[in-house]
């Protein structure tokens, strides 16, 4: 079919329901159809470059939107299943940023301090801790840093 000519147009990862009523990522590439009837000559083919490099861009950029949202997706399983796993475990643990600013604390943790997450996250950890204990945390943290 020498009349026959697809672009690219977009790229669609917008998931589906089955039959069986499960999700399942789709992941469909929209073209548009040029017929001609007569063929296609070199000439024409050339004078479609710009837009087919638009569209080449466009479904790289869809491409692109839709690996970071499978990562954004895995990123909130990963951090759930960490989640899970150290609140079943009743430790007492606590996670901070650089700036020991802390963003999560364990079930153990609320447990056994009888705190409200509310009123620990967002706190810096001199604030939560003894002194005594925060010099061995800090000892600690800069052995990891600096062994890696």
């Amino acid at each position: 079919m020498d009349n026959m000519l697809t672009l690219p147009i977009a790229r669609s990862s917008t998931p589906r329901m089955t039959a069986a009523d499960t999700e399942v990522a789709r992941n469909e590439l929209v073209v548009g159809l040029i017929n001609r009837s007569g063929g296609f000559d070199d000439a024409f083919i050339a004078s479609l470059g710009p837009i087919m490099s638009v569209a080449r861009n466009l479904v790289a950029h869809y491409d692109l939107v839709a690996l970071v949202e499978e990562q954004e997706q895995e990123y909130a399983r990963a951090e759930e299943r960490f989640r899970m796993f150290m609140d079943a475990s009743q430790l007492v643990a606590y996670l901070s940023d650089s700036e020991r600013r802390v963003g999560w604390i364990s079930e153990g943790f609320r447990e056994k301090f009888g705190i409200d997450p509310a009123d620990v996250v967002g706190r810096l950890e001199e604030e939560l801790l003894p002194a005594s204990l925060m010099a061995r945390v800090r000892a600690i943290d800069e052995e990891v840093l600096e062994t890696g």
